[in-house]
C-alpha cells in the first residue's frame, strides 16, 4: 500500500478569462518510508498538489488516498496520518510556542503529549523560545514553530512545502538533521523545494511538473543524469594564502553533501527504503476530543484579552444604565410597580450577551482568515460539526460571562428580583448560541474586516436597539409594533425580562418558540456553510 497515491488528479480554476487548468491527470505513488522530492518552476502546480492533499483545496477530478484512505471520502484518518508544513509564514498571535503545540496536538486528539513537544522544541531549536508569544519571534524561528506543529502528532507521512525558502544557513542544517531522522526512523517525507542540491542529496525519487503535468519521474540518481551541468573553473593569478589553502576543501559539513555521502555509500539512493520500525498511524495512547481542545482555545483566546472582550463591555452597559436611567426615570413608564431603571437592566444584561456572543465567533473567524493561521485547524480531522460546536460553545461562554458581569455591577443601581429564574437561563442560552451561530456565519462569508464591520453596523445593531432593550414596544405606534413582532431579537429580551418580573409584552412560550425555531434556522445554515467548506476550502 503507497504511503501517497495520486491517481488521476486534476484541478481547474475559474479565472477572469475562463477555467484555468492548474493540475492535468497528476498520477505517481510514494511508498512507506521514502524520501521523495517534488519539483518544479512557479505555478507549476506543487502548491495546489499539497493543498489537495492536506484537504485544504478540492481536486475536480481522480483521488488522492494517505496511508490507504482516501483523503475525501476518510478525511479524518487521512489527515490524522499527514503532517503539513505550509509555504506560507503563519502563526496565531494570541498563544506562545508551547501553547499553539499543545493545541495542535489536541486537534488530533492527543494528550499527554509533553514529552515529545519538548523533544520537537530540543531538535528544532526552539527550546528557549518555548514560552515566547508567536509575535516576538523572528521569521526563522516561526518557520521552525511550523514544522513543529506538523510532527507534533507524530504522522507517519510528513509533506514539507518549501519549509527551507528564504531562511537561513543553520536553520536548514537543523530541519535537514531531524527530517532526516525521522525518516530514517520510518516516517514518509515528500518535499517541494527549489534548491536542486536538497532534492539531489536527500530524495530517492523526484518528480517533474511542468504546467501542470508530471513531465519526469524516476529514480533521483537517473534524473540527474539526464540533465545538463555546467561546471566553472577559476584560475589564480597568485597562490592562495597558507591560511586559506590550509582551508581549502575542509568548509563545514553541510547536511545535505553529508546526506548525500550516506546515499552514496550505502548505494540505496535510487530505491525507497523500508521503514526500520513500525509508525502508529494514531497515538495508541490517551485522547482528547479535538471539538475540546478547540473549544478550550477559543475561550483562552477571549480570555487572554479579556480587558478587551469583558471588562470593556461591561463598563459600556453601565455607562448605558448611568444616562438613561438618569434622564428617563421619571418620564418613562413601562411596567406597573416596575421603575424604568429597573426595567433597562434585564434588557442591558441580554443586549451585552448577543453582541459579544457575535462578536466572539465572527471576529476569530475572520482574524484567522485573514491572517492565514486558520490553515492549523483545516489540516485536521475535525468534523464540521466540532467546528460548529466549539465555535458556538466558545461565544456562549462570552456572552454569559459578559452578561452576568453586567448584571452582577448593575443591580447595585436598582432593585431587581428573579421571579421565574428558568425563563432568564433559557432566554440567555437560547439567545447566545444562535448569536454565536449568526457570528459563525459572518465570519465564513466575509473577506475583509470592513465587511465584517457593516455586517454588525447594519444587522445586528439595529437589531438590537429596535428589540425593546430601552423601552416597552407597546409604547410604539401600531406601525413600529408590528415590524418589532418581526425581530427575532425582541422575543429573546422580552422572554429574558420575563423571569426578573413575572411580566412581558407577549407570551413566552410564544418567545420561546420563536426563539428556538430561528436558532434552528441559523444554526442548519451554519453547519451547511462548514460542512460544504464554503469560502474555506478551494
Amino acid at each position: 500500500m503507497p504511503a501517497i497515491s495520486f491517481q488521476n488528479v486534476s484541478k481547474t480554476y475559474a479565472g477572469a478569462r475562463g477555467a484555468v487548468q492548474a493540475l492535468s491527470d497528476v498520477s505517481f505513488d510514494i511508498e512507506p518510508g521514502e524520501f521523495f522530492g517534488l519539483l518544479g518552476p512557479n505555478g507549476a502546480g506543487k502548491t495546489t498538489l499539497i493543498s489537495i492533499l492536506a484537504g485544504l483545496s478540492r481536486a475536480s477530478g481522480g483521488r488522492v488516498t494517505v496511508m490507504g484512505h482516501d483523503v475525501v471520502a476518510d478525511y479524518a484518518a487521512a489527515r490524522r496520518s499527514l503532517g503539513i508544513v505550509p509555504q506560507e509564514l503563519v502563526f496565531d498571535p494570541f498563544f506562545s510556542v508551547r501553547e499553539a503545540l499543545r493545541i495542535q496536538s489536541g486537534y488530533f486528539g492527543v494528550k499527554n503529549n509533553e514529552a515529545w513537544i519538548a523533544e520537537l522544541l530540543a531538535n528544532l531549536g526552539l527550546a528557549d523560545k518555548a514560552d515566547a508569544n508567536m509575535r516576538q519571534l523572528s521569521g526563522g524561528m516561526k518557520r521552525r514553530v511550523l514544522v513543529a506543529q506538523a510532527l507534533v502528532h507524530r504522522p507517519p507521512v510528513i509533506v514539507l512545502d518549501e519549509p527551507t525558502a528564504g531562511v537561513d544557513v543553520e536553520l536548514r542544517q537543523t530541519l535537514w538533521q531531524f527530517v532526516a531522522r525521522l525518516n530514517k526512523e520510518g516516517h514518509t517525507v515528500l518535499l517541494t523545494t527549489h534548491y536542486l542540491e536538497e532534492a539531489e542529496a536527500l530524495c530517492q525519487r523526484i518528480a517533474m511538473l511542468k504546467q501542470g503535468r508530471v513531465v519526469a519521474l524516476d529514480r533521483t540518481s537517473a534524473l540527474l543524469a539526464g540533465t545538463a551541468s555546467t561546471m566553472l573553473r577559476f584560475k589564480m593569478d597568485q597562490a592562495l594564502p597558507p591560511a586559506l589553502a590550509a582551508r581549502r576543501g575542509r568548509g563545514r559539513d553541510h547536511p545535505c553533501r553529508a546526506a548525500r555521502r550516506r546515499l552514496q555509500a550505502r548505494g540505496s539512493g535510487d530505491r525507497p527504503r523500508r521503514p526500520r520500525r513500525r509508525v502508529p498511524r494514531h497515538h495508541a495512547g490517551a485522547r482528547m476530543n479535538g471539538w475540546r481542545t478547540l473549544l478550550y482555545k477559543e475561550v483562552l483566546r477571549f480570555w487572554k484579552v479579556s480587558f478587551q472582550t469583558v471588562a470593556a463591555p461591561v463598563l459600556t452597559a453601565v455607562l448605558y444604565l448611568l444616562i438613561f436611567g438618569h434622564v428617563l426615570e421619571d418620564h418613562v413608564k413601562v411596567y406597573d410597580r416596575i421603575g424604568y431603571t429597573s426595567f433597562l437592566i434585564p434588557g442591558l444584561v441580554m443586549m451585552s450577551v448577543l453582541q459579544n456572543a457575535f462578536a466572539n465567533s465572527s471576529s476569530s473567524l475572520i482574524q484567522s482568515k485573514i491572517t492565514g493561521n486558520l490553515v492549523f485547524l483545516l489540516v485536521t480531522p475535525l468534523s464540521h460539526w466540532a467546528w460548529f460546536s466549539a465555535y458556538v460553545g466558545a461565544s456562549m461562554v462570552r456572552g454569559l460571562v459578559v452578561g452576568a458581569g453586567v448584571l452582577l455591577v448593575t443591580v447595585w443601581f436598582a432593585p431587581l428580583h428573579v421571579a421565574e429564574p428558568w425563563w432568564i437561563v433559557a432566554f440567555a442560552v437560547l439567545g447566545a448560541a444562535m448569536l454565536g451561530s449568526l457570528g459563525l456565519i459572518a465570519g465564513l462569508w466575509a473577506e475583509k474586516f470592513d465587511q465584517m464591520a457593516g455586517f454588525q453596523n447594519f444587522i445586528i445593531m439595529p437589531m438590537t436597539f429596535l428589540s425593546g432593550v430601552f423601552y416597552s414596544v407597546h409604547s410604539l405606534p401600531g406601525f413600529w409594533q408590528a415590524v418589532s413582532h418581526l425581530n427575532p431579537f425582541f422575543y429573546m429580551i422580552d422572554g429574558f425580562r420575563h423571569g426578573f418580573f413575572g411580566v412581558s409584552d407577549v407570551s413566552p412560550w410564544i418567545s420561546l418558540g420563536v426563539v428556538a425555531t430561528a436558532f434552528v434556522l441559523v444554526a442548519a445554515l451554519a453547519l451547511q456553510l462548514l460542512r460544504t467548506g464554503y469560502k474555506l476550502r478551494h
